[in-house]
């Protein structure tokens, strides 16, 4: 039985593709790697974007923080992905909990959430390790003892599916935000979505079982 859903913010609640890809464009000049397309963004995993760039991992931890600055000034006109919302109000009303785990700050999710009356969520959890997210994934769940088999997570990116594979965490992964869904169906994800209505229909049939 599911009782903790962990989802990913960039992509998957808020609609922030576009404005990512500006931002990250904007740093461009300055760390000297070339900009990206959102046909790159939508094909390939962050991971391989870093590595044809050639962005040295010490130069990430700056990068980053940077990029979280530019974000920061853009959170305020970003919206949720549609029928967002409506899904959390109802996953809430049902009784499980919901977190967030992301590589954005806690203020920048904090001020998209409080706008949008988006107050559900139980923990919000900011990491910007460069060990990998599935390190983040496991530190988080034992900060708050969870269950592997008690939780699932929610993400958009290619990322996102290997690091819930190597917690031992099921994944769904939703098909509008960073990745494409011919990019995240390559992965092998335990669940593809399309629409925010589709996570509560699988979460459903897997509490009913």
């Amino acid at each position: 039985m599911v009782r903790t859903i962990i989802f990913d913010f960039d992509g998957t609640i808020a609609d922030t593709l576009q404005s990512s890809i500006t931002a990250i464009n904007s740093l461009a000049n300055k760390y000297g790697f070339r900009k990206v397309t959102k046909e790159e963004v939508r094909s390939e995993g962050t991971q391989e974007i870093i590595k044809d760039r050639h962005i040295s991992l010490f130069k990430l931890p700056k990068l980053l923080k940077d990029y979280t600055t530019l974000v920061q000034k853009q959170i305020t006109s970003q919206h949720p992905i549609d029928q967002m919302p409506q899904l959390l109000a109802e996953l809430n009303q049902s009784g499980l909990d919901l977190s967030i785990i992301t590589s954005n700050s806690v203020e920048n999710v904090s001020i998209f959430l409080n706008k949008h009356n988006l107050t559900f969520f139980k923990h919000i959890y900011s990491d910007t390790s460069v060990f990998g997210k599935n390190i983040v994934i496991s530190r988080f769940l034992t900060k708050y003892k969870l269950k592997n088999e008690e939780t699932i997570y929610v993400g958009d990116e290619l990322r996102d599916i290997a690091a819930a594979h190597k917690a031992k965490i099921k994944i769904i992964s939703v098909t509008w935000g960073f990745n494409s869904k011919e990019a995240l169906k390559s992965d092998s994800p335990d669940y593809l979505v399309n629409k925010p209505n589709q996570i509560a229909e699988i979460l459903g049939g897997i509490n009913s079982l």
